[in-house]
């Protein structure tokens, strides 16, 4: 099993993730390399060494989890969701094998909650530009496949 971090999101560690008042100088967007590409939906990427990643966990209830776990190289995630943001400093990312990443990286009481509706990945853009090789820009699939 890949080791796990699980715990409740305060709004300030969500506002942070998303580049707040506490991101490293480096992280900031005026402060990121010219070259970094920043994803569309449809992105589909290639992890080029094993890594810790943040999860996020979604529920039917005004609640949401989050931990940290092993991605392994070679495996891969694509961006599902459109991103809003011209350069943001994360993007949430489904992985391509999901229900096999999910049973891995999110506690089995936690997926078997009546009230779990998932998970993503949050990847930070330098993370994504340094550590994953981009593979297609027109990647689309359903979860469950």
């Amino acid at each position: 099993m890949g080791q796990q971090q699980n715990k409740k999101s305060s709004k300030k560690e969500l506002d942070n993730r998303k580049g707040g008042s506490n991101c490293t100088n480096e992280n900031k967007p005026g402060r990121l390399p010219k070259h970094f590409v920043f994803p569309s939906k449809g992105f589909l990427y290639e992890a080029l060494a094993d890594q810790q990643v943040d999860f996020i966990t979604s529920w039917h209830i005004p609640y949401t989890g989050n931990g940290r776990s092993m991605l392994y190289r070679g495996e891969k995630i694509w961006m599902a969701y459109d991103i809003r943001e011209e350069r943001p400093l994360r993007v949430d990312a489904l992985p391509v094998d999901y229900l096999k990443l999910e049973a891995r990286m999110v506690p089995f009481h936690e997926r078997n909650d009546k009230r779990y509706r998932g998970f993503f990945l949050s990847i930070e853009i330098r993370s994504l530009n340094e550590t994953f090789k981009l593979l297609r820009k027109d990647f689309s699939k359903d979860i469950l496949d």
